[in-house]
């Protein structure tokens, strides 16, 4: 029997619930010249029931007698495969039926490329599109840029040369295997992705991209790409480098110093090893750069101003040293004292709006959509990414310490959650219910991948939330400073009192502001004080957190 031209390789462990879907949408391909080797690694529903229910002879079933991992699942499909390709798929993962024909088409006629990718569409449990893309076409030459940040491909909507592609393929001691893969062999082949969709994927919170042990393995990946450059980063260059994964508008102006040191390190390093493809690595190291420096706000320390002005990769933007010198100058920034100007405009016009809303009452209404605005774009440009930092840290342990203390798994109602990060601090499976409110659509969009059964995030307005739900714990983390007035403040926890389980705790977090001592006055008259501790970070940034009891 001929060898057919494509092995398509399908990792399996209990998904009786999408296999059989799968497995349809590959045997329904218009190309027709492959094999489908379906590696299942010890399932325990019905997924080996309904994979053996196909009679079709292009179908090879390896059962692992114990439960292996999908990684050595992997490597032992690729070594029984027989095509001259490789085609990866998941098994909750659908294939748009011409995929084959396209990506085969595709590498006959681009020999230097390796792998083929598509973008993907995310779709729910139940098949349905979520109306979003992911992996979306990047020019090939960008690509080992991209990687040297994240990994920009999913590894189900592959296909590769197996010629190519070392022996084992996949390192079978990471987490991220098919980004570790890809960053090797992109050191002598291309990879590429079509401007085309052939793939739909389930995008589930049990997923294996969302396992802690991936983030791990993810760092191990960029760590390896620093040696490629002899580049051993200290603690907080690692810290700078793994937050370059989003672009980082940080203003304080001591981390933008050593945020432009490591960019300045890595460029050099790259210019003299060449390991990476130019011109395009020095743009994106040019785009951190800026956006680094563009978003200093206020005047800056002469030893800063030199750094910018001597940094070489500044001498691969656009700005000229009198660009620099009028813009950056500590005596002299124009830029500083125009936003002075603004701020006091804008103060006016809120002032004016604020006057004419004691006539019309339709401001609340404006107000609520600009806070909404305000904060959907600082998530979206990771002006709160900070608070996923070592910093804060002990802040958020003692907030979840408190939850446990009353009761094991508590039922918990965080208010304004972000994107989720006090729930990651909770021990999986350690809560009966957790749901967390924020007026941001964009922190919420951020959040949704962890929603399941017990856990859920949804947009809601501080004020104007409403539940039938009761909660042992409500957490207000740095959210009731952003209600106009202290009487505002205690209508709202009379309103959050009525949602607490008997003997419901409340835990009110706070950093130290101006208002924060008339708020802390306020709540300590109104509710019952049962502990307080107060941490200070290493930039001598003050937060109390309070525990109460609702009287």
């Amino acid at each position: 029997m001929n060898n057919p031209i494509i092995s398509v390789v399908l990792p399996v462990y209990n998904e009786e619930k999408f296999i059989g879907e799968c497995i349809e949408s590959i045997l329904n391909q218009t190309y027709r010249d492959f094999e489908l080797i379906i590696i299942n690694d010890a399932s325990t529903d019905r997924s080996a029931e309904i994979i053996n229910s196909y009679n079709d002879q292009r179908i090879s079933v390896i059962d692992n007698l114990n439960n292996s991992g999908i990684v050595k699942s992997l490597n032992k499909g690729c070594l029984n495969a027989r095509g001259e390709f490789i085609a990866r798929i998941d098994a909750n993962d659908i294939a748009v039926e011409t995929r084959f024909e396209k990506q085969l088409k595709y590498l006959n006629k681009n020999p230097n490329c390796a792998v083929v990718f598509s973008p993907v569409l995310i779709i729910d449990i139940d098949g349905n599109s979520l109306d979003r893309i992911d992996g979306n076409y990047v020019q090939h030459e960008l690509i080992q840029t991209w990687l040297f940040y994240k990994n920009c491909f999913f590894h189900t909507a592959g296909m590769m040369r197996k010629s190519v592609l070392p022996d084992p393929p996949y390192d079978e001691n990471s987490f991220v295997e098919d980004y570790n893969l890809w960053v090797d062999l992109l050191q002598t082949w291309e990879l590429h992705i079509l401007d085309e969709v052939l793939m739909k994927v389930r995008n589930l919170p049990e997923g294996l991209r969302h396992q802690p042990e991936c983030e791990k393995s993810t760092r191990q990946v960029r760590l390896k790409q620093l040696e490629w450059l002899h580049l051993y980063p200290s603690r907080m260059e690692l810290s700078i480098h793994l937050k370059l994964v989003s672009k980082n508008k940080e203003v304080d102006p001591t981390f933008v110093k050593e945020k432009l040191e490591w960019l300045d390190k890595i460029y050099i390093a790259n210019k003299k090893y060449s390991v990476f493809r130019e011109p395009f690595f020095t743009n994106k190291l040019v785009e951190h750069w800026n956006s680094f420096v563009n978003y200093l706000d206020s005047p800056i320390k002469i030893s800063l101003f030199l750094l910018i002005l001597k940094s070489p990769l500044r001498k691969k933007t656009k700005k000229s040293n009198l660009r620099v010198f009028i813009n950056y100058f500590p005596y002299i920034r124009l830029r500083y004292y125009l936003n002075i100007v603004r701020k006091i405009w804008k103060f006016i016009w809120k002032l004016k709006l604020k006057l004419l809303s004691v006539h019309k009452q339709v401001f609340p209404n404006n107000k609520k959509t600009n806070m909404q605005e305000r904060f959907d774009d600082q998530f979206r440009t990771g002006f709160w990414d900070y608070l996923s930092n070592l910093d804060e840290l002990a802040h958020y342990s003692i907030i979840v310490g408190y939850c446990y203390y009353w009761k094991s798994n508590p039922t918990i109602l965080d208010v304004g959650c972000g994107q989720g990060i006090l729930q990651g601090k909770l021990n999986i499976g350690s809560y009966s219910f957790y749901e967390g409110i924020d007026i941001s659509h964009e922190a919420i969009l951020r959040a949704k991948h962890k929603i399941d059964l017990n856990t859920d995030f949804h947009v809601a307005n501080i004020v104007d939330f409403r539940t039938k739900k009761l909660f042992d714990i409500i957490i207000f983390s740095e959210s009731l400073y952003y209600l106009d007035t202290i009487n505002e403040i205690s209508k709202v926890i009379d309103i959050y009192a009525q949602f607490l389980e008997v003997n419901g705790k409340i835990i009110i977090s706070q950093f130290a502001t101006e208002n924060v001592n008339e708020i802390w006055k306020e709540l300590d008259m109104k509710l019952i004080l049962i502990d307080q501790v107060e941490v200070t970070n290493r930039f001598n940034l003050k937060s109390t957190i309070k525990v109460y009891d609702a009287p």
